[in-house]
């Protein structure tokens, strides 16, 4: 399967792709004179998008359990040279958890007023800021290793 796809997936893909958006054109022009003569609060209930949204998140699902299958594939098949990509992926899961055991999950100032209106409950503001401390330590890494590999090529 892995050879059929390296030598026909892109054409697989943007067919698929093209074929949704072919649907989802044709759907629309034939329900766009009805939708234009709906009111304004009605709009929203038709169901002249349906086929475009459904469609692309089918090819969405199909994207992602392609991409884990063979992710799952090539790491088992070759283990020691996906060592340090699993390795990477480990240290980001550690920094991470660590940055969810450090959250406290209590909004302060602005955001607190945010939470509140939008009833966003602790864990969930947990888990953000453990997102975003992970995003700024691992920006922090990049910038590091940039610039000392920068730092290492103008010294050769």
């Amino acid at each position: 399967m892995y050879k059929f796809l390296a030598k026909n997936g892109q054409f697989l893909a943007f067919g698929s792709g093209a074929v949704v958006s072919a649907l989802f054109f044709i759907t629309w022009l034939a329900g766009y004179q009805g939708f234009l003569a709906l009111p304004d609060e009605q709009k929203p209930t038709t169901g002249i998008f349906d086929v475009g949204l459904i469609g692309s998140v089918i090819l969405f699902v199909i994207a992602i359990a392609l991409l884990v299958y063979f992710g799952i594939v090539q790491t088992a098949s070759s283990f020691k040279q996906s060592a340090t990509g699993l390795l990477g992926i480990g240290a980001l899961i550690v920094i991470f958890l660590i940055a969810w055991a450090t959250s406290s999950g209590e909004p302060t100032g602005i955001v607190q007023k945010a939470a509140e209106k939008m009833g966003t409950s602790s864990s969930t503001i947990r888990l953000i800021d453990a997102g975003l401390l992970t995003m700024i330590v691992m920006s922090i890494v990049t910038a590091v290793a940039f610039i000392g590999s920068e730092i290492r090529n103008f010294i050769k």
